[in-house]
């Protein structure tokens, strides 16, 4: 049972100390820049849309007012079968760079991006969300990533914000997940696409796959093709707060059962004599943190069984033992999660539980393909 434990235990701090700590000791030295430049190709940005009369309205306003010439931009609005004012709201707005195509059923996001660049004349397309607000010079900054012929994809970076437009103390996670992209990026590609908002080359949307994650596929088709997928800081996507921990749950049970989905879909990218050293990040950054609720349950179960084989074995069930009450004190005294270091246990926790949930509703067949948009 030793060996289960401390391999168990060795890979959990791995994937959370080590691999952050390999990344920035290559980044040190092997360092690939990007040769940006002012380049202003045609670009098809596309907003998918499901029931969103209430961010309608305010979307279009922000994207009108990105900072790219006029004649070099169009803006597709894919409504995927929406049965509120959204398309109503939008059909009011006159402007040459819009362009709405309503959708007579449901099908969901991916299905609805695939149908919008099916009419796109861009070179460049950008996909983006309705929640999502971007800075004036955001558009313009991700597009000059393209003057490198070796760039296929670019991401943003998320940052969330409050109600009162303020970055939220919230985004632990989301800064910890967006430090490892730049940092994987910074020494040649990033392990994923911000989702609601990324640019990415016409030839990568080929082919469009309407089941699957395209802000996860893109990136890993990009490098089997021999681009890089970066990201870029400068270019920001901000976004409320989910709404509660219930939707947090619920998003990243979602975002984990797409996610086995296509590295199901894509295994070769896990051969490192194809792949190289981008072979590791993908099993680290992906693999291995969707395998830590198991490495989290035998470190625990192992654990029971060494007792009294040492006090170093009692010391660290003892550990667990604070970790999870501390988190279920948390849950059910939820003004515990104010203070930080109980507010990051917690969070630990229930995201290694969605996980868990993840796989199980995984095995049961669920794809999640249509969903509600997250209430922020």
């Amino acid at each position: 049972m030793a060996w289960v434990f401390w391999i168990s235990l060795g890979l959990i701090v791995y994937t959370y100390l080590g691999y952050p700590l390999l990344l920035l000791i290559l980044g040190w030295w092997r360092v690939r820049p990007i040769a940006r430049g002012a380049i202003y190709p045609r670009v098809s940005l596309i907003i998918p849309v499901y029931n969103q009369e209430s961010r309608i309205q305010r979307k279009l306003e922000n994207t009108f007012a990105l900072d790219y010439p006029a004649d070099r931009l169009e803006i597709i609005v894919a409504f995927d079968g929406s049965t509120d004012r959204s398309y109503e709201i939008a059909s009011k707005i006159s402007d040459p760079r819009l362009r709405l195509l309503p959708l007579g059923k449901r099908r969901g996001k991916h299905y609805a991006q695939g149908e919008a660049l099916d009419i796109a004349t861009g070179e460049i397309v950008v996909l983006t969300d309705a929640g999502i607000t971007l800075p004036p010079d955001s558009l313009k900054r991700m597009v000059s990533n393209f003057a490198d012929p070796a760039v296929g994809c670019v991401s943003s970076v998320d940052k969330v914000i409050d109600d009162k437009g303020d970055v939220n103390a919230e985004g632990a996670y989301i800064r910890y997940d967006m430090f490892l992209r730049k940092a994987e990026s910074a020494i040649g590609s990033s392990t994923g696409m911000s989702g609601s908002f990324y640019a990415l080359r016409r030839d990568l949307t080929d082919p469009w796959i309407p089941d699957l994650s395209n802000d996860f596929y893109v990136p890993l088709l990009a490098v089997m093709r021999g681009y890089r997928a970066v990201l870029d800081d400068g270019a920001i996507g901000y976004y409320m707060v989910v709404a509660s921990y219930g939707e947090e749950f619920t998003r990243k049970v979602r975002t984990i059962v797409h996610g086995i989905d296509v590295l199901i879909c894509f295994s070769g990218i896990l051969n490192p004599f194809r792949f190289g050293f981008y072979s590791l990040e993908v099993i680290s950054h992906k693999l291995l943190r969707w395998l830590i609720p198991f490495l989290m349950l035998a470190t625990l179960i192992s654990n029971l069984f060494l007792l009294g084989n040492g006090i170093a074995y009692n010391i660290m069930l003892g550990g667990q033992a604070v970790l999870y009450l501390v988190a279920i004190v948390a849950r059910i005294m939820p003004r515990l999660q104010e203070i930080t270091i109980v507010r990051l246990v917690y969070f630990f926790v229930v995201v290694n539980l969605s996980i868990l949930y993840a796989w199980y509703k995984r095995a049961l067949g669920d794809r999640y393909i249509l969903w509600e948009p997250s209430k922020r």
